[in-house]
């Protein structure tokens, strides 16, 4: 395991009491400790490095931990064994060391509507989650402003319902979490004190709302409209040494989190084991691990798809710059047409403001554009 930066105290020399330095002229005293304030108090770049430095902690922390546990090989070299049971021990290995593969090989993508993204000209120049996207400026009582987080629910989307999930997906449901949550965890959200509509501030004043993962899908199946279709038919596809630190979760984490049991890049086997052992899907589902197994056994390529246990979910403790992160954006024509309805319900823009904005986008940002049927 890396070390804990945030437990590791300083290490004394002296007994208590003790002073090593006496005899020695003592100089004038310090100003002191300033007190603390919340990070979205801070200038924007010391938030970010706030938030980089948390994220790949707990993050690395976590990938070296999960890497450890022997019982990830056991169970997958039993649950193929059960499926297969014709196959020798060589044969068994040789399938883990496929599923492996080609599950290392497949592109992570972040699913979007494009009639959304587009309908006015797109100036981001990072990609942001929920948390981050829902921090601005909020009056005060002397008439000042001050950057806070309030998080409002999205269609499909609800507030309180996803900020607990997103806390079970990353620290499991038990009550023990690591030092880094201090910033990492949102200690829930609640109303604040006068606001009458669905708005919600962090519990915790030293909650970071950079420092949440950023969701994104390994596209196991080279689906043609990226991993999930549940977001949208246009998706952004990521570098993939993205790949390396993430911590995949096999089903939508805001359904299934109750079972939410991150995996790491050298144990990707290890997603099967959700849709085989936890039986999450009814008999009217489709059969997700059987979906699975074709396309890194048999690399079948699979259809869309929009079934929630089907998305294996990729979180990403990482920044995204769009311009050097980005290895394509692929645009559905059907989805600029205005084909596919928006999930907010809003009007459809004209498809050339559309085209004309995603082109733009890309250009500015120096990103490959593939439009795709």
């Amino acid at each position: 395991m890396l070390d804990d930066w945030f437990r590791s105290g300083v290490k004394r020399a002296a007994k208590a009491g003790k002073s090593m330095l006496k005899g020695y002229p003592t100089g004038p005293k310090g100003p002191g400790w300033t007190a603390g304030v919340a990070p979205t108090q801070l200038p924007e770049e010391r938030q970010g490095l706030n938030a980089k430095v948390v994220m790949h902690h707990f993050a690395r922390s976590k990938v070296r931990g999960i890497d450890q546990q022997r019982p990830f090989e056991d169970e997958v070299w039993d649950l193929l064994a059960e499926r297969f049971p014709t196959y020798s021990d060589a044969q068994i290995l040789r399938a883990i060391q496929r599923i492996t593969y080609q599950l290392q090989r497949s592109d992570l993508t972040i699913n979007f509507m494009a009639q959304t993204w587009f309908a006015q000209p797109n100036t981001y120049t990072t990609y942001t989650q929920m948390y981050e996207r829902a921090v601005r400026d909020v009056p005060q009582a002397d008439g000042s402003t001050q950057r806070e987080m309030r998080l409002v629910p999205t269609p499909g989307n609800n507030a309180p319902m996803r900020d607990q999930a997103d806390t079970n997906a990353t620290f499991g449901t038990g009550s023990a979490r690591p030092d880094a949550a201090r910033f990492l965890d949102t200690g829930g959200i609640h109303k604040p004190a006068g606001v009458t509509h669905e708005e919600y501030v962090a519990n915790n004043p030293l909650f970071n709302p950079k420092a949440k993962p950023i969701f994104a899908g390994l596209n196991y199946g080279r689906r043609p409209h990226g991993s999930t279709t549940t977001f949208g038919f246009s998706h952004l596809i990521l570098r993939d040494e993205f790949k390396i630190n993430a911590l995949y979760y096999m089903g939508d984490t805001f359904y299934v989190h109750a079972h939410a049991r991150p995996v790491t890049y050298n144990r990707l086997a290890a997603v099967l084991l959700v849709p085989f052992k936890m039986h999450l899907m009814s008999a009217a589902e489709p059969d997700v691990a059987g979906d699975m197994l074709k396309a890194t056994l048999m690399n079948t390529q699979l259809s869309d798809s929009f079934n929630k246990y089907a998305l294996c979910e990729a979180h990403l403790y990482d920044q995204i710059i769009l311009r050097q992160d980005i290895k394509e954006m692929r645009v559905s024509k059907a989805e600029v047409d205005g084909l596919h309805k928006r999930a907010d319900g809003g009007a459809l823009s004209p498809p050339d403001e559309v085209r004309a904005n995603a082109e733009e986008f890309a250009k500015r940002n120096t990103i490959k554009l593939t439009w795709v049927d």
